[in-house]
């Protein structure tokens, strides 16, 4: 599945013009069929560039009739690949999938492939309806409808980044021989290994030395912990000061109906490492209590596994299709209710069929 310098090859080649129909009158093909290196293969480098969509596009370049077996996250406008390819590719009339695979063990033995594998078929003499959005399942597929009937936003407009904690000058200024220990991101913003980065800033207890210190949420020793930091070092986000909801940035493997990591509240004045990402900037507890039994609720993680197909919840698109509700107290849902009271009254809120809350009720695992 990879290919060294697989990037270079296409680059070259197409600069050559040999990857084009009719081009030198070299290469002109009926059809073009396979399953090409999925990623780049880059000496110590964790997350490998992908390069199929480099692939889809040259074959497209190369013949009418393009299918290929590659991984299929892009359908759900996820991954490494580039937005604007993933929607070129969903609003193309020409492109359908054939055949889509949630595991993908079911074709590739003993490999995890993140989001599962499609198999695909471009046809370029033939129109159909463009994907637009793709939902495998089409019972989920009628579920998403109703509720995009009424949706105004989503949880997506009210998530802070999972980076959105960063320091300032001074942290570095004061602290010159820090900055020898990070590179990249870390050196911007609180990595997850900036406990252990930075073990002398960071402290059990409030010091008694006259700054002003905040608590950061993080893991320490494969555990949550809150350890205090000096607030003067960092430039926090606008919902800082605000009650909020952290949930882990990345949990689970992107399995359809899976739990999430328990969310918990963060008080005003408590920030997070990029092990969290953060939801809403409220003036109350209550409304973040709701908040949190919603992201428990089996419609809720339904809505949600729509577009989360890893195990990224960092991403702001894969919450692009979980509606946000009223959270306080005058809300169309009791939120002092169980969660799963909670879910009965969204079925009813967005009429779901006895069949579609069947689905719901035997596909997703519950949370309390």
């Amino acid at each position: 599945m990879m290919r060294h310098k697989s990037r270079q090859f296409i680059d070259r080649v197409t600069r050559l013009g040999y990857w084009k129909k009719g081009g030198f009158g070299k290469l002109n093909f009926d059809a073009v069929v396979g399953n090409p290196p999925y990623q780049e293969n880059i000496e110590h480098r964790g997350e490998q560039p992908p390069v199929y969509h480099l692939f889809y596009d040259n074959a497209i370049s190369l013949s009418d009739i393009v299918t290929l077996i590659t991984p299929a996250r892009f359908l759900f406008d996820v991954g490494k690949t580039p937005s604007d390819w993933n929607k070129k590719m969903l609003n193309d009339e020409h492109f359908k999938v054939v055949k889509y695979f949630e595991d993908s063990k079911e074709i590739f033995e003993n490999v995890d492939i993140k989001g599962g594998v499609s198999i695909t078929l471009r046809d370029g003499k033939r129109k159909s309806r463009a994907i637009k959005v793709f939902i495998p399942n089409e019972q989920v597929k009628n579920i998403l409808d109703k509720v995009k009937q009424t949706m105004v936003s989503s949880l997506s407009d009210i998530m802070y980044s999972n980076t959105s904690y960063r320091y300032n000058k001074a942290f570095f200024d004061e602290n010159p021989e820090y900055i020898k220990r990070v590179s990249g991101g870390s050196s911007r913003y609180l990595s997850s290994s900036v406990f252990s980065k930075f073990p002398e800033s960071f402290f059990e207890e409030s010091p008694n030395d006259g700054k002003k210190y905040i608590k950061i949420l993080g893991r320490k020793n494969n555990k949550r912990v809150l350890l205090y930091f000096d607030r003067s070092y960092i430039n926090p986000p606008d919902n800082f000061e605000k009650y909020k909801v952290y949930l882990a940035s990345s949990n689970g493997t992107g399995q359809f109906g899976e739990k999430l990591s328990t969310p918990e509240i963060g008080e005003p004045l408590i920030g997070a490492t990029e092990t969290f990402v953060s939801f809403g900037a409220f003036d109350n507890r209550t409304e973040a209590e709701s908040l949190v039994k919603y992201l428990k609720c089996k419609f809720t993680r339904l809505l949600l596994g729509t577009r989360k197909v890893t195990q990224g919840n960092k991403n702001s698109k894969v919450w692009s299709n979980v509606a946000t509700q009223d959270f306080s107290i005058t809300s169309d849902i009791d939120w002092s209710k169980s969660v799963k009271e909670i879910d009965n009254q969204l079925y009813k809120k967005y009429q779901l069929t006895q069949n579609e809350i069947n689905f719901i009720e035997d596909n997703i695992k519950p949370m309390e």
